[in-house]
């Protein structure tokens, strides 16, 4: 039996989702490993106190955003008649099927957008706030050096943002299938006929 991991309620952890970084990013700019963040957010150790005081700095930098909300979901049906109910039953389950991996997959769209909205936030505040510090502060020039890879990290992040051409299609498909399976559920569940 696998057990799955609960979400980590710790600073690091909130940080990071407000952020839209990985543990493997933040890592790196507090100068420790990817699994050292992963520890920490699991409760098992903590940080320097050099990598506390980065996080502190990190969160300053960085003011606070909303975050979104999750879907809803759907409902099976009742009978009708030998192989003709048979049929109807087995491609209402395809389209219930089908409708529920694309809502998936239209859930999780928000949350990309939300994503890459968080990371070109952090990375432009991040750079303003590095503007006025010294050239040759190595702080300064390590945290320039971070930045630079997290935005590298972002534009990839980009491509995982569905155009709105994509987001259109994918609705009208979802409106097809929910279409055709309340079509079927009608067919299956409605009165008997006279």
């Amino acid at each position: 039996m696998s057990h799955r991991a609960l979400p980590s309620t710790t600073f690091s952890a909130a940080l990071r989702a407000r952020l839209g970084i990985s543990q493997q990013e933040l890592g790196d700019f507090l100068g420790v490993g990817e699994a050292q963040v992963g520890h920490v957010e699991a409760g098992r150790r903590g940080y320097t106190a050099r990598a506390q005081m980065r996080l502190h700095q990190l969160a300053e930098l960085v003011p606070a955003e909303p975050t979104p909300e999750p879907p809803a979901a759907a409902e099976p049906p009742a009978g009708l008649t030998a192989a003709e109910a048979q049929a109807a039953r087995a491609r209402l389950r395809t389209c219930r099927y089908e409708a529920r991996q694309l809502r998936y997959q239209q859930a999780t769209w928000p949350g990309r957008t939300t994503t890459l909205g968080l990371r070109r936030h952090t990375a432009a505040t991040l750079q303003a706030a590095l503007r006025p510090l010294a050239a040759d502060d190595p702080e300064a020039h390590r945290a320039r050096e971070w930045l630079a890879l997290l935005e590298l990290a972002t534009k990839r992040t980009a491509r995982l943002v569905p155009t709105p051409g994509a987001q259109a299609l994918l609705a009208l498909r979802l409106h097809l299938l929910d279409a055709e399976a309340a079509a079927l559920e009608q067919l299956l569940g409605g009165p008997p006929s006279a």
